[in-house]
C-alpha cells in the first residue's frame, strides 16, 4: 500500500501547474471566496482577525480576506513551493510582508498551535488531502473556539462533458473518463461525513455556482486543455495528448451550444461548488 503521507507526485503536479492556475480554472475559484466570504458576517467585529488561508494556491482567499478585512493577519500555507511561491509575490506586490506569513505545509500536518485562528478557508483543497479526514482534523484543531471554517468542493464541473466531446474525436469508441475522486466529492454527504469525522459537529452547505469565465474560445480552450492533457494522464500517448488543444477548439466551435454560456462578450462554463461553513463549538 502507497504511503499516504508521500505528497512528492502531488507537489510536482502543483508546481508545474502554478503560473497557469487561474486561466485554467476560469477565475471559479476567487468567485467561490467571494461567496464564501458573505457567509462569514460576524468576523468584521473581531478585532485584528488572525485567518488561515489553507491549501492556499496561489493566495486568492489570502487577497480576498485582506480586503475583506484590512487588520486581519493572514497564514498562508501549501504543500507546493511553487504556489507559496506565487504567494510571495503576491504580498510584496501589496505590500502586505507584514500581515501575512507563508508556509509551504501539508493540510494534514499543520504546524500551528491549537486555538489560533479566528476564521480559516480551504478552498478547493480537501479532496487533495492525502488523508481529508485527518485535514479535517488538523482544520477543527487549528480554529479558536467559535472560530468557522469555510471548506470548498466541486458539486458540478463542466470540463468532464467537454473532455468526453474531445474524447470522441481523438479516441473514438474508447470508454468515456472517469474522474472518481471528484464524483465522490459531488456527493454533498461526503464534504458533510469528513468534516464531522474531524469533529465538527455544527455545520451549514451551501450549493452555489461560480461560473468559469473567458474572454473568448481561443483562451477557453487553453485553459480546459491544460486540465485536460492532467486529466487523461498515461492513459493517451503523446501524440494524443499533443492534439487536445486544437480538437477542444473544434468541440467548443462545433458543439458550444450544449456547453457554453455567454454575457456581454463573454463566454462562460456553469460550475457549481459546495460550500461548507463549519463552527468549531465546545
Amino acid at each position: 500500500m502507497a504511503d499516504k503521507s508521500d505528497v512528492s507526485p502531488l507537489c510536482d503536479h502543483f508546481n508545474a501547474q502554478a503560473s497557469t492556475y487561474e486561466r485554467r480554472l476560469g477565475g471559479s475559484p476567487r468567485r467561490a471566496i467571494s461567496h464564501a466570504l458573505d457567509l462569514l458576517p460576524g468576523l468584521s467585529s473581531t478585532r485584528a482577525p488572525i485567518l488561515l488561508d489553507n491549501a492556499c494556491g496561489p493566495g486568492f482567499a489570502t487577497e480576498a480576506f485582506l480586503e475583506a478585512y484590512p487588520d486581519a493577519h493572514v497564514y498562508a500555507a501549501d504543500v507546493t513551493p511553487g504556489m507559496i511561491s506565487l504567494v510571495d509575490r503576491l504580498v510584496a506586490s501589496k505590500g502586505w510582508n507584514d500581515r501575512v506569513k507563508t508556509d509551504v505545509m501539508d493540510g494534514v500536518n499543520l504546524h500551528y498551535p491549537n486555538d489560533m485562528f479566528d476564521a480559516s478557508i480551504t478552498n478547493f483543497g480537501i479532496f487533495f488531502f492525502s488523508d481529508p479526514d485527518m485535514g479535517a482534523r488538523e482544520i477543527f484543531r487549528t480554529l479558536k473556539t467559535g472560530g468557522k471554517a469555510i471548506v470548498t468542493c466541486w458539486k458540478d464541473m463542466t470540463l468532464l462533458p467537454i473532455l468526453h466531446a474531445v474524447q470522441a474525436i481523438i479516441k473514438p469508441g474508447s470508454v468515456p473518463i472517469v474522474l472518481r475522486g471528484l464524483d465522490i466529492w459531488a456527493q454533498k454527504e461526503t464534504m458533510e461525513m469528513t468534516l464531522k469525522r474531524g469533529g465538527f459537529s455544527f455545520l451549514e452547505m451551501h450549493e452555489q455556482e461560480v461560473m468559469w469565465w473567458n474572454q473568448g474560445i481561443d483562451e477557453a480552450a487553453k485553459g480546459l486543455a491544460d486540465n485536460f492533457v492532467n486529466m487523461v494522464g498515461d492513459q493517451w500517448s503523446d501524440e494524443e495528448k499533443n492534439g487536445i488543444l486544437g480538437v477542444t477548439e473544434q468541440v467548443l466551435k462545433d458543439q458550444g451550444e450544449k456547453f457554453i454560456v455567454e454575457s456581454e462578450g463573454m463566454i462562460g462554463f456553469q460550475m457549481v461548488a459546495w460550500i461548507a461553513v463549519a463552527t468549531k463549538i465546545p
